[in-house]
């Protein structure tokens, strides 16, 4: 196989004629293309993200197709901080039984217009937020509307945030929010009715409600997942940003 012929990469891909050794060669090659490839950032056109997902995804064939299914988890570590293609990530470590590694290192999301500390107390939300960051590796969102978090001091809203952002979340404040989302990971939404930082949890309460939430998770949950953080990321949660991220005040 010839450089050249490499011209045509989707059709390389799904030709089932190539041999192990074949399919070594096609990485090499692709992955000398991946890396001649700018980095990405917030300014980078939508079309250039989507080459980039693309020849990665192609590398990952490779890899598989050689018998490299571990070289292809390194990559797609690699490239999330590009690509952000945690779907990918998690289906290739299920598929390689590295169930643990999985579940770590995700985004959680919960949104929620209103917060008490109440709700976070009845939950132990600092402690289990403490867990998932420092034990899982997971990134932790917060997300409120900006008046109506810290509409009632009798709520204690600004105090419920802090003790949030000390356990470990990343608390994001946006305009005109009215969502209750919850999502966990690449394969696992949540939303419906409940106000996850603000409902009452106790039963006989005078001011407990019926409500009801739809939860979707597995492969089919990927695009719904993907969907909310898009609008998410148009309300001004930058999702986008790996690491540590910018506190937006409240």
């Amino acid at each position: 196989m010839t450089t050249a012929s490499l011209d045509n990469v989707k059709n390389i891909t799904q030709n089932k004629r190539y041999k192990k050794d074949d399919w070594a060669e096609v990485r090499t090659v692709l992955e000398e293309r991946l890396e001649q490839l700018a980095d990405l950032d917030g300014a980078t056109k939508r079309t250039e993200y989507y080459q980039r997902e693309q020849l990665a995804r192609w590398v990952e064939t490779a890899m598989e197709k050689s018998g490299n299914k571990c070289d292809a988890i390194d990559l797609l570590k690699r490239e999330i901080p590009f690509t952000h293609c945690y779907p990918q990530l998690v289906t290739a470590l299920l598929s390689a039984r590295e169930r643990e590694e999985a579940r770590s290192g995700q985004t959680v999301l919960i949104a929620s217009p209103w917060i008490t500390m109440k709700a976070i107390n009845d939950d132990d939300l600092a402690m289990l937020v403490t867990a998932a960051v420092g034990q899982r590796g997971a990134q932790v969102w917060v997300v409120v509307d900006r008046e109506l978090s810290t509409r009632r001091p009798e709520h204690r809203g600004r105090e419920a945030l802090e003790i949030l952002r000390q356990a470990g979340a990343t608390i994001c404040a946006v305009n005109n929010m009215h969502n209750k989302t919850l999502i966990s990971g690449p394969s696992e939404i949540t939303e419906g009715s409940f106000n996850w930082l603000s409902a009452q949890r106790q039963r006989g309460d005078r001011f407990i409600r019926y409500e009801a939430s739809w939860r979707i998770a597995g492969a089919s949950a990927a695009g719904a997942v993907q969907s909310a953080l898009d609008e998410f990321a148009k309300l001004g949660v930058p999702l986008c940003v790996s690491g540590t991220a910018e506190l937006i005040a409240t």
